[in-house]
């Protein structure tokens, strides 16, 4: 079949692996591009299933079978629910084994973590089974990109628009929790250079502090004195 559209269209098939690209599952794509569109890839260090691994998540004490999967192993794309063999202190043998979770599973087919994880496992391995990893098309796309002759646009001829800076409020700044102000006066700029320049010997701006809690609740500093005394 991959014959017969190669001649009818001019295309050609590629196969590429998820390993090859840096993925941690046996998956296998074939791709079908059309000439020269194409520049082979380099293939990246292989990872395995060790770093798609969540320890937070609950390990039952069951001792592993000889069928588990290892943490050096590759996800099989055939039984992605495949038990896997996993550290743990408190079995006989130390190891332990349990299915990879939602979150897991969708790292292992390089879902970015901002992407919400589906609440089920079941609903992950359903994605699993519809979609290609997502290193594998970016990979591709990669391939395919230095043919497409697309236009492109230099950094440096961007022109940033500039911050708009809000005015400090002549009140201060509002101190939310205490629905009060704290006036601009409690400190100046030769106070916070000097605060920020301070050696490790040097005492504590004690003062700055007074004034941040005295001003906004219109109490005396003779009080946080003697606190300062006990500290």
């Amino acid at each position: 079949m991959r014959k017969k559209l190669a001649a009818n269209f001019n295309i050609s098939w590629h196969l590429l692996s998820h390993v090859k690209v840096g993925g941690k599952t046996t998956h296998s794509c074939w791709f079908a591009v059309r000439p020269p569109l194409y520049s082979d890839l380099v293939a990246m260090p292989q990872n395995s299933i060790a770093s798609l691994i969540n320890y937070s998540h609950y390990l039952p004490l069951h001792s592993a079978t000889a069928e588990a999967l290892t943490l050096d192993d590759l996800l099989s794309f055939h039984l992605p629910d495949q038990l896997v063999a996993i550290p743990n202190r408190f079995t006989k043998n130390q190891l332990c084994m349990r299915r990879l979770q939602a979150s897991e599973l969708w790292s292992a087919w390089d879902i970015p973590s901002w992407v919400p994880t589906p609440p089920s496992r079941l609903q992950a391995l359903q994605w699993m089974e519809s979609l290609p990893p997502l290193k594998s098309l970016l990979a591709m796309a990669d391939a395919c990109s230095p043919f497409l002759n697309l236009p492109s646009v230099a950094l440096q001829s961007l022109e940033l628009p500039c911050l708009e800076v809000l005015p400090l409020d002549p009140r201060g700044t509002w101190l939310l929790s205490l629905r009060r102000w704290l006036p601009n006066t409690w400190t100046d700029g030769v106070d916070i250079a000097d605060k920020a320049a301070k050696a490790d010997t040097a005492s504590i701006p004690k003062q700055l502090w007074n004034l941040r809690i005295t001003l906004p609740l219109n109490s005396p500093s003779l009080l946080l004195e003697r606190l300062w005394g006990f500290l």
